[in-house]
């Protein structure tokens, strides 16, 4: 065969297949016994003795307790593999019952058996045909629906991511915010801490103007109330004293003190210095 009968071949369709025409082994049987009184060396006979004697194709299928409930499979272990399946699956349904405390009083136990296929092979795969094709038409249901459901999923996420980048921006701007009140707290409490420190000055000051006031008081009161004690000694605190670096406050402590002790220990004194 050269190059362009190999393309023709490639390229034209097959040819469609003859009928087949299925009998019954008996009446086959009966057919050959008539052909092979007449002739039994004829080749339609010695070839339906050799179809007769061919060894017949297992087929197997799963039979499940129901209505059309035989399904047809390519081999034993397939159908061994999906009746175990389908017994797994009933199990645990009924597993799941037990668990959620349902009852399972009157659960009939999923049964699945691999028997021999019932259908001569042409219709057995026939059936086989039929079952995948109600198969894949159902996966392309569940294809488009899922393909439905994530489109809805793939909008959500991203109404979602939109929603979270808002919230992050909101972050941002209370950041931002509560930065700005910490740094005015932060001047707030410079400004406090420097007030405090002012108006621990000023108490400090006043404490000392009302010390001072005190002092000046006592020292007026001694003053009219011993004027002549004072006339006889002149003063605690002389300049030299004060030349020699004793603290003036320390000096004018000292003097009141004194004086209160002798004005205390001297009444009459006092009060003559009054009357005087």
């Amino acid at each position: 065969m050269n190059i362009v009968e190999m393309l023709d071949a490639m390229s034209t369709p097959p040819a469609p297949a003859p009928e087949v025409v299925t009998l019954d082994r008996p009446i086959i049987e009966a057919i050959l016994a008539e052909l092979e009184a007449a002739d039994p060396l004829r080749a339609v006979v010695t070839g339906l003795r050799a179809a007769l004697a061919a060894p017949r194709p297992e087929l197997w299928v799963m039979f499940t307790p129901g209505p059309n409930e035989t399904y047809a499979f390519g081999s034993k272990e397939d159908a061994d593999q999906a009746a175990a399946d389908l017994i797994a699956v009933g199990q645990r349904l009924k597993a799941e019952m037990i668990a959620r405390g349902e009852s399972v009083e009157f659960w009939h136990e999923w049964r699945a058996e691999v028997v021999l296929s019932p259908w001569e092979p042409a219709e057995h795969f026939e059936e086989m045909a039929l079952e995948q094709q109600e198969d894949a038409k159902n996966l392309r249901a569940m294809a488009v629906d899922s393909a439905a459901e994530i489109d809805a999923l793939k909008a959500a996420d991203s109404q979602l991511r939109q929603q979270l980048a808002d919230v992050a921006n909101e972050l941002d701007g209370l950041r931002q915010g509560f930065s700005q009140q910490a740094k005015l707290i932060e001047e707030d409490a410079e400004t406090i801490e420097s007030l405090e420190g002012r108006l621990d000055a000023s108490e400090a000051r006043n404490d000392t103007l009302r010390l001072d006031a005190t002092r000046y008081r006592f020292l007026r009161d001694g003053e009219r109330a011993g004027l002549e004690y004072w006339d006889n000694e002149p003063s605690v605190a002389t300049d030299e004293d004060v030349h020699y670096g004793e603290d003036l406050d320390r000096v004018v402590d000292n003097a009141i003190e004194e004086m209160l002790e002798r004005t205390q220990s001297a009444p009459a004194t006092c009060e003559q210095g009054e009357e005087s």
